[in-house]
């Protein structure tokens, strides 16, 4: 007869303190270059003082802890992590099997703690935020089978939509290959849902915004995207106004009035929601209404049919936001 053995929970008291350089470490299929790793174990408590990762996509460096589960209190993790990225698209294909994004430089920080040990995250306890802050890349049309969430920041269900929607702007919007200019977002977390506070991505051709929340644990979201096209008619207009200031000045503010009627003829709006896998992708109509009425039934938040402001080119003013004109602007009597 075979006995079996009741494999005990790693604690943190089984890792030792440690100080050590590592000169190419390769874990499953990525190839994480040098890496140098400073901790120290006390009872029940695994200290982080710093990883260092460094290879020609980028550098890393993060710090944490891992307090073991007493009598007295539960287990608990937490990290501070800061990424210089150098080339996101070949950092996302150490991890996954094909890139959802091609270049691509900037920072991602995120600062995360979770029920559980460190090495295993409890998806429905993870707590804090993430900032992805990225420049001069390319998004791929692919199927990220490894990396579904690369697949939601992506906007992949956009992709995959954009072929079938040809009379959107989308259509000629979303093409593969499609560079960006920036990538701006920040997440809250709680509970395993990231809620967007900002998402806003510039490409030469319009601005994106996404508003809503992803449910990592139930691999769902819940999305509206907003495509603003770029569209300048005012050229023409401020070369008259250096060659004549007084006629010139009508010109712009005529041309500029009519760029701005033209982008908000053209913007699109869509809702993406259900799972990272099979997302629908409903599109709206000018009034952010579903174009299918039955559909107003099975969308999981109608907060998300207010009507999105146009995200600001980078270090330009903020943009007011848009004045609905159903509401009246008079203060009461």
């Amino acid at each position: 007869m075979v006995q079996k053995l009741n494999k005990a929970p790693l604690s943190p008291n089984a890792i030792p303190s440690l100080d050590l350089t590592i000169d190419d470490l390769i874990w499953t299929k990525a190839r994480l270059g040098v890496v140098k790793i400073k901790s120290k174990t006390s009872q029940d408590l695994l200290k982080i003082s710093s990883i260092e990762i460094n290879n020609p996509q980028g550098s890393s460096i993060v710090t944490g802890q891992w307090i073991g589960k007493t009598q007295n209190g539960a287990e608990q993790s937490s990290i501070a992590a800061e990424v210089n990225v150098k080339d996101a698209g070949q950092m996302i294909a150490h991890w996954s099997n094909t890139k959802s994004v091609e270049g691509g430089e900037g920072k991602v920080t995120a600062n995360l703690t979770w029920s559980g040990p460190i090495f295993t995250p409890i998806y429905d306890s993870l707590a804090g935020n993430v900032s992805i802050n990225l420049a001069k890349g390319r998004l791929l049309e692919v199927n990220t089978d490894g990396a579904k969430l690369l697949d939601v920041l992506s906007l992949q269900s956009l992709f995959r939509f954009a072929t079938l929607d040809l009379k959107g702007s989308l259509g000629n919007l979303a093409t593969k290959g499609t560079p960006f200019n920036t990538i701006t977002s920040n997440f809250e977390l709680a509970q395993g849902i990231a809620q967007t506070q900002e998402f806003t991505m510039i490409l030469d051709q319009a601005r994106v915004a996404m508003t809503g929340q992803i449910n990592v644990p139930k691999e769902t979201q819940d999305l509206r995207i907003t495509i603003f096209p770029t569209i300048d008619a005012t050229a023409g207009s401020l070369a008259a106004f250096a060659i004549n200031p007084i006629i010139g000045l009508g010109a712009v503010l005529g041309q500029y009035l009519i760029t701005n009627q033209i982008n908000r003829t053209m913007q699109t709006d869509y809702l993406v929601q259900g799972s990272w896998e099979n997302p629908e992708v409903i599109p709206l109509d000018q009034k952010g209404q579903p174009l299918d009425a039955k559909t107003l039934e099975t969308i999981r938040t109608k907060n998300l049919l207010k009507e999105q402001t146009k995200p600001n080119l980078p270090n330009s003013a903020p943009t007011s936001p848009p004045v609905n004109p159903n509401i009246s602007t008079q203060m009461p009597s």
